[in-house]
């Protein structure tokens, strides 16, 4: 007799096929500027270094970011990665990695706790955004749910390894972003409860000093602090409210949107976008504050809550302290933490119809304003403001020169007409169009506009008289 899956098992494996498909989704449309150019190229460098690189790419805040990045991208390029379709490929097998780390982790503490986590996590519209980009951040991730498992293992087994892995691994990823450094603060809180020795806090200095060497290298004898540059924000309330308050949702609209509201208009009308932003990125914060008050009561919880609580409040109050301009992407480090908060604090309300109420909201609409706002980027061949052309639209203008091509040679020439000419780097054009030119080929002009009114990438071939 075949038995029937469970209603949870249906639960748990809809979360990862939706979460994956999500993800997956994205391939045909991530972003891909300068940037993401200069990470590949980087990567595909690294063997022929054999590794031995010691800073990476530059910051928003100055400094350069160490060279964690780009010697992840050198692993895809010693395993074949030639293309930005397999790199970003790489980031997606990453996230969706995250995903199945998360469930593994929660699963010790209730399979209800770590079914609504791991819903999360795969709902969660920044992550999915993200997830095949080619930058840091499609990494830290898995990274942040790593460090979270064995932060929080080394606290409950009471392991002084453990925890000096952590802290290793901590500072492997402050190589791949920044943003992970801020980590080590509330680290170091959960080594002061677990009462180590002198001993075990010099062995993690030492095992993070190592693997930091050589990008306080370069900062100390290589780097031209003339460039050091830090935007300082000046209103951090506001940054504070709309990327932060909406980490859970629709906050990373603002830095592509002037109006966050209007990707999600055109199928929810302004007013349903509004309530979709509302629900996605406020209902998991009625999670986060019940937690806190079960911290603040001395409740007895499990320690990854404690754990998740320290590691977002170093992360908190490192931002707070610095002052710098925030971006949503910052705050992929610590959204492995706030979802089990928010996760914790919603499995302590009383009533059970709330609890998976809350949940099924949440879901749908994160579910909305991810979709919603993903096809806004994808139709249109990308956004000007600052996702730029899209890989699609790269992928379009390619495939027509190439069906050309096959016919005969072409003299390739350029034009740009529009607001396209501000993200539409010489390098990312020479990646995509120099295979296809010829100077001895048939004369032709390959126009790429971008229509206000429209709101839509273009491409015109045209062929000389």
């Amino acid at each position: 007799m075949i038995r029937r899956p469970s209603a949870a098992f249906c639960s748990l494996l809809t979360a990862f096929i939706a979460g994956a498909g999500l993800r997956l989704w994205t391939l045909g449309f991530f972003e891909f500027k300068e940037e993401q150019f200069g990470n590949m190229l980087a990567g595909m460098d690294m063997p022929g270094r054999w590794f031995l690189v010691n800073h990476g790419i530059a910051s928003t805040v100055g400094v350069p970011n160490g060279a964690g990045l780009f010697q992840i991208m050198g692993v895809w390029a010693l395993l074949g990665a030639r293309t930005p379709f397999a790199f970003a490929a790489c980031g997606v097998v990453a996230s969706i990695a995250a995903m199945v780390l998360f469930y593994r982790m929660l699963k010790r503490y209730g399979s209800g706790f770590a079914r609504t986590g791991v819903w999360m996590l795969a709902l969660l519209p920044s992550s999915v955004l993200l997830a095949a980009n080619i930058w840091p951040h499609s990494y830290l991730g898995l990274l942040a749910v790593a460090i979270l498992w064995l932060t929080t293992v080394a606290w409950e087994r009471q392991s002084a390894v453990l925890w000096c892995c952590a802290c290793g691994l901590t500072a492997w990823a402050g190589t791949v972003h920044l943003s992970a450094f801020f980590l080590l603060p509330g680290l170091a809180a959960v080594g002061e409860m677990m009462k180590l020795r002198r001993q075990i806090w010099a062995a993690a200095a030492g095992i993070g000093l190592v693997i930091v060497l050589p990008w306080l290298w370069h900062l100390c004898f290589q780097w031209d602090k003339t460039m050091y540059d830090v935007p300082v924000s000046k209103a951090l309330w506001r940054i504070w409210s709309r990327e932060f308050a909406g980490c859970f949702g629709g906050g990373w609209l603002s830095e592509y949107f002037a109006d966050p509201v209007a990707p999600l208009a055109w199928i929810w009308s302004r007013r349903g976008g509004r309530v979709l932003l509302i629900l996605a990125g406020g209902l998991p914060w009625i999670g986060v504050i019940r937690a806190g008050i079960a911290l603040c009561r001395r409740e007895e919880m499990p320690k990854i809550v404690s754990v998740a609580f320290a590691l977002t409040w170093s992360v908190i109050m490192g931002y707070t302290l610095l002052q710098t301009r925030l971006y949503f992407f910052y705050f992929v480090i610590m959204m492995p933490a706030l979802i089990v908060m928010a996760a914790y604090g919603w499995s302590r309300l009383r009533l059970a119809w709330l609890r998976r109420g809350i949940t099924v909201l949440w879901c749908v609409a994160a579910l909305g304003v991810s979709v919603t706002a993903l096809e806004t980027l994808r139709y249109p061949g990308g956004h000007p403001l600052e996702y730029g052309p899209h890989i699609g639209f790269w992928n379009r203008c390619t495939a027509e020169l190439k069906a050309e091509q096959a016919v005969a040679p072409l003299c390739l020439d350029l034009a740009v007409e529009g607001p396209v000419g501000e993200k539409l780097s010489p390098h990312i054009v020479k990646y995509f169009l120099k295979p296809y030119h010829d100077p001895s080929g048939r004369p032709c002009r390959l126009t790429i506009s971008y229509d206000p009114v429209r709101r839509c990438y273009e491409h015109r071939l045209v062929f000389a008289e």
